[in-house]
């Protein structure tokens, strides 16, 4: 969602084609390999979504790969020109792509909301024993990102740069499955 927000944002042309969990299993094969999700059972080389067709026709997997590439092709603001600023942009982003902040997104896009605020209370956890274990274990990582934004819009000042919105849809994911958990981290994003 967040790489969809930074081509409208950037008012760059794509195309968005959405795969269904029916068409999934054929369409996996013709995927590229990824460098592989930081969860148990997810071998290195594990083939995902998103990808993103390159003009020459080859595919790009990975998000933090994917969001560097339509930062660099919309400029700034996206991709901030001053080198500090640009590798904020980048750490933000991947932080935001990585436990335990990716955790509630990756709850709602695996499993149905109610079973996702389950696991995310604790109550279910399965295979996913290695991952954090409930709110409680994102709550820090989200206070430390509030407390870095302070009182600033965007991270990236005035307006957002990528690592805005790949923070935001974490944020978001986590404001939809624990309102009252995301309320206690002020107005940065309660």
């Amino acid at each position: 969602e967040c790489l969809r927000m930074m081509l409208h944002y950037a008012r760059l042309p794509f195309t968005d084609e959405v795969i269904s969990n029916e068409d999934w299993p054929a369409r996996k094969a013709s995927m590229p390999e990824g460098r592989g999700a930081e969860f148990p059972n997810r071998p290195v080389g594990n083939r995902g979504l998103p990808v993103l067709q390159l003009p020459d026709g080859s595919l790009m997997p990975e998000s933090t790969d994917i969001a560097s590439h339509i930062a660099a092709a919309a400029g700034p603001p996206l991709l901030p020109a001053a080198p500090e600023a640009a590798a904020s942009a980048k750490r933000l982003y991947d932080q935001s792509q990585s436990l335990p902040l990716a955790w509630p997104m990756v709850c709602l896009v695996r499993f149905p909301v109610e079973q996702a605020e389950a696991i995310m209370n604790g109550e279910i956890l399965g295979e996913w024993m290695a991952a954090p274990k409930s709110f409680a274990d994102l709550l820090p990582a989200l206070r430390a990102l509030a407390a870095e934004l302070g009182e600033r819009p965007f991270f990236g000042g005035d307006r957002p740069h990528y690592g805005d919105f790949g923070v935001w849809k974490q944020a978001d994911s986590f404001r939809l499955l624990d309102p009252a958990g995301s309320a206690s981290l002020g107005s940065a994003w309660g």
